[in-house]
């Protein structure tokens, strides 16, 4: 009994030492952190040295293309666009997302761009010169939609030229940098993810650059000068090329020849680009000149069931499994139709709506850039072994809820229970990108690996460029839905009418629906561990299990292809494999 006292003592001493040695830890671990804080800066610049000791200029020119072209020219432009159709040209959701989707054809055609800078090198540079022009077009887009009296021109199709080149000046020189970085990490396998780094870490600083400064500045000067301020960036993207920062070597006079072989040797590839570069170009000139909306909607879906015959019709002979994938890609984005700029032209001007400025609704995107970051934490620690038909199914249900945000919102039933209108945008941002990472995710290792080898570059350009192209075809659908549900200006008053804007979103997230259906006819049953085993256009697709027993072999190799680097590089890495460098846009 006596020694119960000294027990007690003893446990209580021992208790003071464990919340001594807890709190040193705590206090260890965050000095640490905040050292680790304190030395990123350096870090950084250690990591770039050292990439432009074995990249040289490229590393500019790659940094300014995603940082600098993609992330700030092309979000403040478009972020200018949207006002000076609001505002300047004064023209409905319905005709404003005709003439966007229009601007949008280079994004569709972009693997065209690529096989045009293989065959065809202008002045001796199968890249670099394709830069320069594309930095040419967009100081002419920029300049032009700055300066010219465009709102005096009818419905203000007039803006679509510009609007084309302003999307050129981005997309080309994608295609031209993703082609050297790809070269660059056969070159220095070791070095594909730092390469891949640089791009990601760009476009993300870029881009939240742009969310916490554009909206405050086309708010406090307009839309105009923001247009002619943006040329700044072209001359970013323009001066290094003309410098040869680039590092491309100049051919030879007796070399530089129209290079058609690759066209001989995969000509269903070749017709396979030519026929969604023709579809792109069809239906976005539909767009501008035909006002019918019901035609308009006719064209555009025996366009896009043509575009999935034709896509499975090629690709079968390469592979069943790998047509059904790229038809489900085009058909997923399809079956989104996008409101963009009428629920745009309700958050800002509708007199019943939250009359939210450019400067608010610029900086949500920051909301979205963290939803993104928090996708890509959540999808590899917890779902990057779920099937991919799981995860396609559970993101797109939870797509379609997340759309309910935006019905409690246009039916202002959020007011009647106290919720402010800005929580209900940050909800929807926040969740709906999360919600599109867990999709695209898995989607771009999906289109990765069931692309053969000797032409997974090509093939991988084209399943993007798919994906562009259905993101295209859901503004077309959208716009259509728009005009059938009359959200748009009536004649006699100049006034919009949003009495059918909550129907339209029920209508929206119901189409959102269709491509739930498809997932179990179209998806391999297998998960993004799993390898895709080549099969015969015969036979039947592989089964989970049967994949699951595949050669060591080639699991080994897909171990290595997704190892990361022995450098950590001090970005997240959003993507490890060194080929998904797609268009950031969901």
């Amino acid at each position: 009994m006596s020694d119960a006292p000294d027990n007690k003592v003893e446990i209580s001493k021992g208790r003071d030492l464990q919340k001594q040695i807890t709190r040193r830890t705590i206090w260890r671990q965050t000095t640490g952190t905040l050292v680790e804080l304190l030395r990123s800066p350096c870090n950084l610049y250690n990591f770039m040295r050292e990439m432009y000791g074995l990249f040289g200029g490229y590393v500019f020119v790659a940094s300014a293309q995603y940082g600098v072209n993609q992330a700030v020219g092309l979000s403040l432009g478009n972020t200018a666009r949207q006002v000076f159709f609001s505002d300047v040209l004064r023209i409905d959701g319905a005709l404003g997302g005709r003439l966007y989707s229009a601007g949008q054809l280079p994004w569709a055609v972009e693997p065209l761009f690529g096989m045009l800078s293989d065959a065809i090198p202008i002045l001796g540079y199968h890249r670099s010169s394709y830069i320069v022009i594309a930095a040419i077009c967009g100081i002419i887009a920029y300049t032009c939609l700055g300066a010219l009296p465009l709102s005096v021109f009818s419905a203000g199709a007039a803006v679509v030229p510009f609007l084309v080149l302003m999307n050129i000046s981005v997309s080309m020189p994608d295609v031209m940098v993703d082609a050297q970085t790809a070269e660059h990490s056969k070159d220095h396998p070791e070095q594909a993810s730092n390469l891949q780094s640089i791009s990601w870490g760009a476009l993300g600083l870029g881009g939240m650059i742009v969310a916490a400064f554009g909206g405050f500045v086309v708010d406090q000067v307009g839309p105009r000068p923001v247009f002619l301020m943006t040329n700044a960036v072209c001359l970013m993207t323009l001066i290094p090329m003309l410098l040869g920062w680039f590092g491309e070597k100049r051919l030879p006079v007796q070399q530089r020849k129209l290079n058609i072989s690759w066209f001989h040797e995969h000509k269903g590839l070749s017709a396979l680009a030519l026929v969604m570069s023709s579809i792109a170009v069809l239906l976005s000139t539909l767009q501008v000149f035909i006002e019918d909306s019901n035609l308009r909607g006719t064209i555009t879906v025996t366009c896009a069931a043509a575009l999935c015959a034709a896509v499975f019709g090629i690709l079968r002979q390469l592979s069943v499994v790998l047509a059904k994938v790229a038809v489900y890609i085009f058909l997923r984005g399809a079956l989104s139709p996008a409101i963009g700029e009428t629920m745009f032209q309700w958050l800002k001007n509708a007199p019943e709506g939250p009359q939210f400025s450019i400067t608010i609704l610029s900086m949500l995107n920051i909301l979205s850039s963290a939803g993104l970051l928090m996708g890509v934490i959540l999808y590899n620690k917890f779902l990057s072994n779920i099937s991919y038909r799981r995860i396609f199914a559970g993101a797109q249900l939870l797509l379609v809820l997340t759309n309910f945000i935006d019905y409690a919102m246009v039916r202002r039933w959020n007011l009647l229970v106290g919720i402010p209108d800005v929580v209900m945008l940050i909800s929807d941002d926040m969740f709906g990108t999360i919600m599109g990472r867990f999709f695209v995710m898995p989607m771009f290792i999906l289109a990765a690996k069931v692309c053969p080898d000797s032409v997974e570059g090509t093939l991988f350009a084209l399943l993007m460029a798919l994906s562009n192209l259905g993101g295209e075809v859901a503004d077309f659908f959208g716009v259509w839905m728009i005009e059938a549900f009359g959200v748009v200006k009536d004649g006699t008053t100049g006034v919009i009418n949003y009495e059918g804007l909550p129907n339209l979103v029920l209508a929206k997230s119901a189409c959102k629906l269709l491509s739930i259906f498809l997932i179990p006819l179209l998806v391999p049953n297998l998960t993004p561990s799993d390898p895709i085993l080549p099969e015969n256009t015969h036979e039947k697709e592989p089964k989970a299990a049967d994949a699951k027993v595949a050669d060591s072999k080639v699991e080994t190799d897909l171990e290595q292809q997704h190892a990361p680097s022995s450098s950590e590089p001090p970005f997240v890495d959003l993507v490890s494999d060194p080929q998904l460098t797609p268009r950031v846009s969901i």
